[in-house]
């Protein structure tokens, strides 16, 4: 037990070595791509995992592919969750024992709406004239060779 800000913080290290970590693309995945995601605890993982719809329908069932030649940070049990011939297009969670992901798109254009975001960053970005400044930027700060 430890006080933090006269907050009494009650830990349990069983509750926390079996969280369960899902990280998947968060812009998307092409229907017809490769779509895989990894898990990580510091508890064994799950052998099953399904990716879900809005209501709970399941439209992949799949097994998890155990890494077992990388580490990341503290976590001792990592997996693969490849779920690549899943090719219907919506709004998804993938589903991990009692853990689930944030949720992930599947689409025939996942990228579409990101496209005009970066290029308009990297627009406002270069150097040059830049339009969005209606100005040339580092005028003084370069160097010729």
């Amino acid at each position: 037990m430890k006080s933090l800000f006269g907050i009494i913080l009650l830990c349990s290290t069983a509750a926390h070595a079996e969280e369960i970590f899902i990280r998947a693309n968060q812009v998307g995945f092409h229907a017809s791509g490769t779509k895989v995601a990894v898990a990580f605890s510091h508890a064994p993982l799950p052998e099953d995992f399904t990716v879900v719809g809005a209501s709970n329908q399941v439209f992949f069932h799949g097994k998890t592919k155990p890494v077992t030649n990388a580490t990341w940070g503290q976590f001792t049990n990592h997996v693969e969750l490849d779920f690549s011939s899943c090719y219907t297009p919506g709004n998804f969670t993938l589903k991990l024992g009692a853990s689930q992901s944030l949720p992930i798109r599947i689409n025939t254009s996942p990228y579409g709406e990101s496209v005009p975001q970066l290029l308009e960053f990297m627009r406002q970005q270069r150097c040059g004239f830049n339009p969005w400044l209606n100005t040339n930027c580092h005028q003084a700060d370069g160097r010729t060779a």
